[in-house]
């Protein structure tokens, strides 16, 4: 029987063990392999950080992104809002379809600036006197002290013409009273009877009192009871970028420029209907006096002529009373009644 030497035997399957150790590609349960694990370091690492870095991140970035985005629409939206309201407030600029809105008030009282335009009422005879001619003033009645203008206004349709004086030279030859000038008009592309008034300063100024007249031309055809109107206009037309200009008043400060509150009073010329007569009232006729006189119970005074003012004495006790039957004397304060013989 052949002898097994056991030491051979072990080191030979050691040395099986070594080369299949050593030949043999382990494969994961995915399919990849160890080689492709090494090209990128470790697959399985890879993948388990990339599916924990994924699944978490991913969880907790969509979970941060929700709530972000949540809180993010939800400020988004209270600043929008807040800024559109506080756009509309300060000052009328926006883009095409957005309300225009001004820091105009309905009060004079709330107002810093006040803009207004006279109001005339005549009659039709000092219409033709006048060769129809009416000038309608813009004037500043309140002022606190500006360096910007802007604002416009349209004639009526029913108006034959009109012209704007803008300088205090030809305001004085028109017989009118002078004006500041110095405003730029333009007028509206759009509408003929529009214009845009503008005017800058580096200063404030309080002096701009009067500052341009519109010189209506009233139609020959002109009525009693005709109303011709001119009105402000807080809007005008779009510029360029599409923000169209608006009516505001400005003073310089030390925090820059700041628009004022300001009360418009828009401008009329009105010619009088005549006033209806007016009829006395009727008086009642007056009783005529009756032309029966009633006789009188007091006595006559003495025709006689008494010179000393003294009462008459003796006969003359009796006073005769003419055409009368009888007589009163008067005896120590006591009257008697004395009858006269036939």
């Amino acid at each position: 029987m052949k002898k097994f030497d056991l030491k051979k035997l072990l080191a030979s399957v050691a040395a099986l063990s070594v080369v299949a150790c050593m030949t043999a590609v382990p494969t994961f349960a995915d399919g990849n392999s160890a080689d492709v694990a090494a090209d990128g370091s470790s697959v399985a690492d890879s993948e388990v950080t990339g599916d924990e870095s994924t699944g978490d991140e991913s969880t907790g970035g969509e979970e941060s992104t929700g709530d972000e985005s949540t809180g993010g629409e939800e400020s988004t939206g209270d600043e929008s809002t807040g800024a559109e309201e506080s756009t509309g407030a300060e000052e009328s600029t926006g883009g095409a379809g957005e309300e225009v809105t001004t820091l105009r008030v309905d009060s004079e009282a709330d107002a810093t600036v006040a803009i207004k335009m006279t109001q005339v009422t005549m009659t039709l005879d000092e219409v033709k006197e006048a060769g129809y001619k009416v000038p309608i003033y813009v004037t500043l009645t309140t002022n606190p002290g500006l360096n910007a203008i802007e604002y416009g206004f349209t004639v009526g349709d029913n108006v034959a013409s009109f012209q704007i004086i803008n300088d205090p030279i030809k305001a004085i030859d028109a017989g009118y009273d002078a004006v500041s000038g110095g405003l730029t008009i333009n007028p509206n592309s759009d509408n003929p009877n529009m214009n845009w008034a503008t005017w800058a300063s580096a200063e404030n100024n309080k002096d701009l009192a009067g500052m341009i007249v519109i010189e209506l031309t009233l139609p020959e055809t002109a009525a009693e009871g005709d109303v011709y109107e001119v009105n402000f206009e807080e809007v005008g037309t779009a510029a360029a970028n599409g923000a169209p200009s608006t009516m505001f008043f400005e003073k310089s400060t030390d925090n820059g420029q700041e628009k004022q509150a300001f009360f418009m009073q828009n401008g009329f010329v009105k010619i009088a209907e005549p006033e209806a007569p007016t009829e006395a009232p009727t008086e009642a006729p007056s009783e005529e006096p009756s032309s029966e006189e009633e006789p009188s119970s007091e006595a006559p005074a003495d025709s006689k002529d008494d010179s000393t003012g003294a009462p008459p004495t003796g006969s003359s006790d009796v006073l005769p009373i003419a055409g009368a039957a009888a007589a009163v004397a008067v005896l120590g304060g006591v009257a008697f009644v004395a009858k006269k013989k036939d």
